[in-house]
């Protein structure tokens, strides 16, 4: 009898009270990409975290790392599984690590979150470069700007009393518009529209310009990029991305999608496009 009971208990043909298998993936969510997707295509990934003014690596980041794009609002919802947590080391590195990074997108555009360490929440986006048919994708390194908490919460003091309403809480974007040789561009306008611009940016309300220190945010009064080619932007779509160019006489940024969570700051940045050589 003894010997039925625990030839019963362990013997059933289901496994409805079993644990799961400890590198099991997490539930499907629903509006979230399924782990189905996900596993579609694999992606080596690493990069490095810099302090956005001095250029220097930072130490103990966490860095989230999911896809962006791919769900409601563009941006990950909170209930979406990550696919990786990670952390920087002390040169600021993270990675390299393989990761499942399949997505309704393709090529897929990976989203990196920072925070801790001392950084600002801040986002930043890069796409992999995948081959159609095969699922087979080249590593992705990246170098990710990110201000200080107190570089963060300086500049968003200084919008809200520039006339940006909801600075301290809105989500930004800070956006290097640069030349042909990639250094920061001067004398660029920002605007709102996706390819053919829609309007200018309205300086306090929407843009303010940073220095070239990159920390030092600009009077009100400031039209156009310094040499730093950086302008802070806050204009909130309620849709979850905005659509972003410039113009410099006769040159064009065309627009490039920046996503937008509340609180987060977006970095991104663009080479001129159409360009005459004038100044």
């Amino acid at each position: 009898m003894l010997l039925l009971l625990v030839s019963g208990c362990f013997g059933r043909g289901d496994d409805e009270n079993l644990p799961p298998p400890v590198d099991a993936p997490p539930p499907n969510v629903p509006g979230c990409v399924t782990n189905e997707t996900r596993q579609q295509l694999e992606i080596a990934i690493d990069g490095i975290v810099l302090d956005f003014a001095t250029q220097d690596p930072v130490a103990g980041v966490t860095v989230d790392v999911t896809t962006g794009w791919d769900v409601a609002g563009n941006v990950p919802r909170a209930d979406c599984p990550l696919i990786a947590t990670l952390t920087t080391d002390a040169d600021g590195r993270f990675g390299p690590v393989t990761v499942n990074a399949g997505s309704t997108e393709f090529p897929p555009i990976l989203l990196f979150l920072v925070h801790g360490g001392d950084r600002a929440s801040t986002s930043f986006d890069a796409r992999a470069a995948c081959a159609i048919g095969d699922g087979t994708c080249n590593p992705l390194t990246v170098s990710i700007p990110a201000a200080s908490a107190a570089l963060d919460t300086a500049w968003r003091t200084e919008l809200a009393a520039g006339g940006m309403v909801s600075a301290a809480t809105r989500a930004l974007v800070a956006f290097k518009y640069k030349n042909t040789d990639q250094t920061g561009a001067a004398d660029v306008v920002p605007n709102v529209g996706n390819i053919t611009p829609i309007r200018d940016l309205i300086r306090g309300t929407e843009v303010r310009f940073l220095a070239p220190d990159r920390a030092t945010l600009l009077p009100v009064a400031q039209n156009a990029t310094t040499d730093s080619g950086l302008a802070l932007i806050g204009l909130d779509n309620g849709t979850g991305r905005v659509d972003l160019g410039g113009k410099r006489v006769t040159d064009q940024w065309l627009s490039v999608g920046c996503l937008e969570s509340s609180g987060f700051t977006f970095f991104e940045d663009n080479t001129v496009d159409i360009t005459s050589g004038a100044r």
